[in-house]
């Protein structure tokens, strides 16, 4: 087929793929969550916050979508 369609030779081209599996409970691995989470804990508030209320406001409209089809 790629003999036909020349744009299909970079399937021959891409890398092989890699499985990784982590434990978890290691030192190490905690360690980088760890990090990872207080690095990125102020610049996430904000957005956690929005998204707090979008899911308030979500809500809300859901309830009131109900009353309306309990009424109906």
């Amino acid at each position: 087929m790629s003999q036909f369609q020349p744009g299909m030779s970079f399937y021959q081209q891409m890398p092989d793929s890699f499985t990784l599996v982590l434990n978890s409970d290691h030192v190490l691995v905690k360690q980088v969550l760890n990090d990872c989470n207080n690095n990125t804990a102020e610049a996430l508030k904000p957005i956690l916050s929005e998204l707090k209320g979008q899911q308030a406001r979500l809500a809300a409209l859901r309830q009131s979508q109900d009353r309306r089809n309990q009424k109906s």
